[in-house]
C-alpha cells in the first residue's frame, strides 16, 4: 500500500496477493481529493452496470458526519432517458451497535457497512492520543500534514487546496483503478460489493445488484 500526495490530495495505491506494480491499482490507484471526497473507480463485472462515484463526508458538528455517495451508472441496452430531476435518492442502513455492543450483522454484507462499523466503533471521539500508527497509516499521517498546510495558507491570506476561483475551470478529471477489482486490470480482489447494493436503478435492473 502506498501514498502519494498530488495536486488535488491524495493518490492512494495497493497491490494484492498475485498482482504486481503493473496493476491498474497501484499504477493509476484512487485519489482522495482534499478535503472530503474520494474519487472511486467503477467497470463491468460479468456484465453488470459499475460507474465512477464520488464519497462525500460533511462534519455537521464535533460528533456527526454527513455520508453522501454520489454514484453514476452508465446506461444500458434497454434503459430509458433519465431526467435530472428522476435521479433517485435512497438512505443506506447504519450497522449501528445494539444494547450488547454487537453490529447488525445482517447490514454487513457489503464493504460500506463494514467500513461504517469501523468508523463507529471508535466512539463519538477517538482518543488520538493512544493511537499507534504503523506503515499502512502513511495516508493518515499525510492527510494530517496536508490539513496542517491548508490552514497555514488559510491563516497567511491564501487558498487552500481544491479551491478553485477560476471560471474557466469548470471540469477536472480524475482518473482511477476503473476495473481493477474486476480482474481486468489486475488480479481480481473478491468483496462484499458496496452499498450500491441498495440502489434503485441496480434493483430496477433483474440481477443487476453489483457484489
Amino acid at each position: 500500500i502506498a501514498f502519494d500526495a498530488f495536486e488535488y490530495g491524495i493518490i492512494k495505491r495497493r497491490v494484492v496477493e498475485g498482482g504486481s506494480e503493473d496493476d491498474d491499482d497501484w499504477k493509476i490507484g484512487h485519489p482522495a481529493l482534499f478535503p472530503n471526497y474520494l474519487r472511486q473507480g467503477g467497470g463491468s463485472n460479468r456484465g453488470r452496470s459499475g460507474g465512477g462515484g464520488f464519497p462525500i463526508r460533511v462534519p455537521i458538528d464535533d460528533t456527526t458526519t454527513a455520508h453522501w455517495g454520489y454514484r453514476c451508472h452508465p446506461m444500458m441496452e434497454g434503459d430509458k432517458p433519465q431526467a435530472a430531476e428522476d435521479i433517485p435518492y435512497y438512505t443506506v442502513p447504519v450497522p449501528v451497535l445494539d444494547d450488547k455492543g454487537q453490529p447488525g450483522w445482517d447490514v454487513m454484507d457489503n464493504n460500506s457497512g463494514q467500513d461504517i462499523t469501523a468508523w463507529i466503533t471508535q466512539g463519538p471521539i477517538a482518543d488520538r492520543t493512544k493511537e499507534v500508527l504503523g506503515r499502512s497509516d502513511r495516508g493518515i499521517i499525510l492527510f494530517r500534514q496536508q490539513l496542517r498546510d491548508a490552514l497555514k495558507d488559510v491563516a497567511e491570506g491564501r487558498d487552500p487546496m481544491c479551491v478553485f476561483r477560476d471560471p474557466a475551470v469548470d471540469y477536472v478529471e480524475f482518473h482511477s483503478e476503473t476495473n481493477a477489482r474486476f480482474g481486468q486490470g489486475g488480479p481480481q480482489r473478491q468483496r462484499g460489493g458496496a452499498a450500491t447494493k441498495y440502489s434503485p436503478i441496480l434493483i430496477a435492473r433483474e440481477g443487476e445488484v453489483t457484489y
